[in-house]
């Protein structure tokens, strides 16, 4: 009777590696992900340059986390990665999905302030329209604080670039700055200044009342002759 040969172990699959994806001002970013460490080959692909891990120096790994540190400069926009592992013999191998990594150098639209009413009596509501793009911030400075849009309730967003701002603080007659700052999701920062946005006049002072005239005042001016 003929022997069977014994089946041969199933071969293991390589976890899929990943991509760690970001919006950043700076054109050669650290490019961070993960990979399976029983794998023989690493390989990130960055547009259509490949790093192989032990062959690129740009490109380390410790303890299943890999690093990519380009040489040169990245171009504006989005630049895709794809991460590809191998076994030793090159039968199995696992990919990661195109990450985009966005280059993104251009600052957000100015803020901009609109004039108080002339009427208006403080405390009133300051109102202005800001670059409202996804993942941009703002922030306005004025009397020594520091109000966050989404944090402080004195400052509001329409959802549509108008803002409004309402501080509660109680001012002395002078002028006070404001500060505008709007940040996008790639650390990009627009400030807008304006030295003299709310201006205060001193108090007038309380007129004085005419003395009362008292029943001899009366009777003196009476007995005047004319």
């Amino acid at each position: 009777v003929a022997e069977t040969a014994p089946a041969k172990p199933a071969a293991q699959l390589l976890a899929v590696p990943t991509v760690v994806s970001i919006s950043t001002n700076n054109t050669q970013p650290e490019i961070k992900g993960t990979y399976p460490v029983d794998a023989a080959k690493l390989t990130v692909e960055l547009g259509i340059t490949a790093y192989v891990l032990g062959k690129a120096p740009e490109l380390t790994a410790d303890k299943g986390n890999w690093t990519l540190k380009p040489a040169a400069a990245l171009p504006e926009g989005t630049n895709n990665v794809v991460v590809k592992v191998e076994n030793a013999d090159g039968t199995i191998s696992s990919e990661s999905i195109p990450t985009p990594i966005i280059i993104d150098t251009k600052p957000p639209e100015k803020p901009a302030m609109s004039k108080a009413p002339t009427d208006a009596v403080w405390p009133y509501a300051i109102t202005g329209t800001w670059d409202e793009a996804p993942g941009n911030s703002l922030a306005i400075d004025m009397n020594k604080k520091t109000y966050a849009l989404g944090k402080d309730k004195e400052l509001i967003s329409d959802g549509h670039v108008a803002f409004t701002f309402v501080p509660a603080d109680k001012l002395e007659p002078g002028s006070y700055y404001l500060s505008m700052t709007v940040t996008d999701a790639a650390g990009n920062v627009t400030k807008l200044v304006e030295k003299d946005a709310v201006v205060l006049a001193p108090h007038e002072p309380a007129a004085t009342p005419a003395p009362a005239l008292t029943a001899q005042a009366i009777t003196n001016v009476q007995s005047k002759p004319a």
